[in-house]
């Protein structure tokens, strides 16, 4: 078991290295909280200019409940920025000391840096969990915050960046496998941070809390306490979305494209995002592999795992296969290593 200060030493060499990555990547310009022209251009599309105004609307209505509702959005019902993707939790931080700040202000460039940094910190502390030494759990921490998958959303959809959180519930969960004990805070903490940052979150984190609870139940044979637990995490989440507006109606407007952004089954290999009615304009995001087709709007689906991991689980697949052709020559009836 890792001790504390081990811990911090590699979540913080973790985040340096999602922040190194950022900045290699993105430069310091979205750093600047007073330049938001760059937003106004639109980032490959145009929705995180629906993150901003959210913002903007949200700064300039006047203080309601829930938290999150601004009167001056959806006139006259009002909406909750939690429809608009503005990360509820920021904005409504921001707006809070919205009189310190500039007339002109935007918190997406420094929130994508929070990720990235969270991002490879809750790496390394995942890989270090399996007994990885520091320095290969470095190297790997970096494919983590490299990913397509995370890279696509920077800036383009801001809130759904934050997939450190799934990072840190799997933490969570296997923490919970080798000690024997359930996670109270940390899951709680993260089952009231999803609703606050993006919904999409929730079932994602309720996931692995149900899979560590389940186990825990199975193996103890005890379902008192899991239940109250799992009761303590369900409140949190329903109580922080009650209070951030996302119970509330979002507005008269359709749901516009339900059933149509849905993820192709080709997507896990397929190197094909965003593509806007020409094909001039679709993101490629492999030199080698070959884009795939797929309907309209399923560049939301997105979810390319990159050449460096498909040839990774191509390279165990087959050493896998290797390791058990091997068992099976020579008879050996101890499990494989």
């Amino acid at each position: 078991m890792q001790s504390r200060k081990t811990s911090a030493v590699d979540f913080a060499l973790g985040a340096g290295l999602g922040i190194l990555f950022f900045l290699v990547v993105y430069g310091v310009s979205t750093l600047n909280v007073a330049y938001d022209s760059w937003i106004y251009s639109g980032y490959i599309e145009m929705d995180i200019l629906q993150s901003h105004g959210g913002w903007l609307y949200f700064r300039n209505a006047e203080w309601s409940w829930p938290l999150t509702v601004a009167d001056n959005l959806a006139i006259p019902l009002g909406s909750s920025i939690a429809f608009t993707d503005s990360i509820p939790l920021v904005a409504v931080l921001c707006t809070v000391f919205a009189p310190l700040l500039p007339a002109t202000f935007q918190y997406f460039g420094w929130y994508n840096l929070l990720c990235c940094g969270l991002q490879g910190g809750f790496a390394m502390l995942l890989l270090r969990h399996f007994g990885l030494r520091r320095a290969y759990s470095g190297v790997a921490s970096v494919f983590f915050v490299s990913m397509p998958v995370l890279v696509e959303r920077l800036f383009r959809h801001s809130a759904l960046s934050s997939q450190w959180m799934v990072l840190a519930a799997l933490l969570l969960y296997f923490r919970a496998r080798r000690t024997g004990r359930l996670p109270v805070a940390g899951f709680a903490v993260l089952c009231a941070l999803a609703p606050a940052i993006h919904t999409y979150f929730v079932p994602m984190v309720y996931a692995i809390l149900l899979a560590a609870t389940l186990e825990y139940v199975f193996k103890n044979k005890k379902i008192l306490r899991p239940g109250l637990y799992f009761g303590l995490c369900l409140f949190a989440t329903v109580a922080v979305a009650y209070v951030f507006g996302i119970l509330t109606r979002g507005g008269d407007g359709a749901a516009g494209g339900f059933g149509g952004y849905s993820m192709n089954l080709n997507a896990l290999f397929n190197p094909r995002s965003f593509d806007w009615f020409a094909e001039d304009i679709t993101l490629r995001w492999s030199w080698l592999l070959p884009v795939q087709l797929q309907f309209y709007r399923q560049y939301d689906g997105f979810n390319y795992l990159g050449l460096g991991v498909l040839a990774g689980i191509i390279l165990m697949a087959g050493y896998g296969v290797w390791r058990l052709v091997g068992v099976l020559r020579r008879g050996d009836r101890r499990p494989l290593q």
